[in-house]
């Protein structure tokens, strides 16, 4: 039923028939009429639905009692371009079994500390680009998350992040943050013995002005590292060591000036012939360059590369 003009009427009667039976709803939709959550569950106790995709609601805050009869088997949930301003605290205690949330096309000022305390152990993905309105990264919230496999806060006005925003997301193999206006990535954001999952990390399009020693360090399971059209000027002695899987690493479109010596440092002895070194930093800057400064990185030649 998305994105079509519906006014449900009289919930208990158009529902009634499939209250055990259904497994996917979909309102989702800018023409489609307001959904009240409450009026929907107390009318048509779906205790079997596995997804939910809604838009227009009828208030701007969730909290527990939205979903006090949708029951644990709900793994999806999507409430988009909804106008929401704030998560209330254990807003999912019901719905133990989330795997996916989808918050974006919000207005979320709010999320508060506690509210994915009951989801911790279940959540998988946290989606919410394009949908929060604070300028820093809601890290408190993000504690509980020990499960979290992808999360995406791209698309927002983020300016700055603690550097134990991620400390407990220790299963996290995805990180969008791209689109936002964060000027430092701190060293210790990642952690080696923490972050062993890692596999992508999305910085396009920040503020971002240096890239400091240690910051990407002892990521095992990195390969892609998009760093693209901030305003890196300058990247610092060892700024990335011993990512020994990296194989794309995107600095393009920044204002590159400074690279110290031993900015890059791998094992490069897993790659024997497959190492080379990127041709597309400014000729006078290449030039201006060591042997220590770029010996060991890894790029792959004729496959994915070093983009500058």
């Amino acid at each position: 039923m998305r994105d079509n003009n519906i006014k449900i009427q009289q919930p208990t009667e158009t529902f009634n028939a499939m209250q055990y039976t259904l497994l996917k709803l979909d309102l989702s939709g800018d023409n489609n009429d307001p959904t009240n959550l409450q009026t929907l569950r107390n009318m048509t106790r779906m205790r079997n639905m596995r997804s939910l995709s809604i838009s227009r609601m009828s208030t701007t805050s969730i909290g527990a009692d939205d979903f006090k009869d949708f029951g644990v088997e709900l793994e999806d949930l999507q409430i988009t371009r909804a106008a929401l301003t704030n998560i209330q605290a254990h807003a999912f205690k019901y719905v133990r079994g989330l795997k996916r949330l989808d918050f974006s096309e919000n207005s979320l000022q709010s999320i508060e500390s506690d509210a994915f305390h009951e989801i911790g152990h279940s959540l998988i993905s946290l989606k919410i680009a394009h949908g929060f309105s604070g300028t820093a990264l809601p890290s408190d919230a993000l504690r509980h998350l020990t499960s979290l496999q992808e999360l995406d806060f791209s698309n927002n006005k983020i300016q700055t992040m603690s550097d134990t925003s991620f400390h407990f997301l220790k299963n996290l193999r995805l990180l969008e943050l791209h689109d936002n206006r964060i000027e430092q990535v701190m060293k210790g954001t990642f952690q080696g013995d923490i972050h062993s999952k890692l596999e992508e990390i999305s910085f396009r399009f920040n503020q971002m002005t240096q890239v400091s020693q240690h910051t990407f360090f002892d990521l095992e399971a990195l390969r892609k590292l998009h760093l693209d059209d901030n305003k890196i000027e300058r990247i610092e002695r060892r700024a990335f060591m011993n990512l020994d899987e990296l194989e794309h690493l995107s600095l393009r479109g920044n204002k590159l000036n400074n690279l110290a010596e031993e900015s890059f440092q791998v094992n490069i002895a897993k790659y024997n012939n497959r190492v080379a070194i990127s041709s597309k930093l400014d000729c006078k800057l290449l030039m201006s360059l060591d042997n220590s400064t770029i010996e060991g990185y890894l790029v792959r030649y004729s496959e994915k590369f070093i983009l500058f």
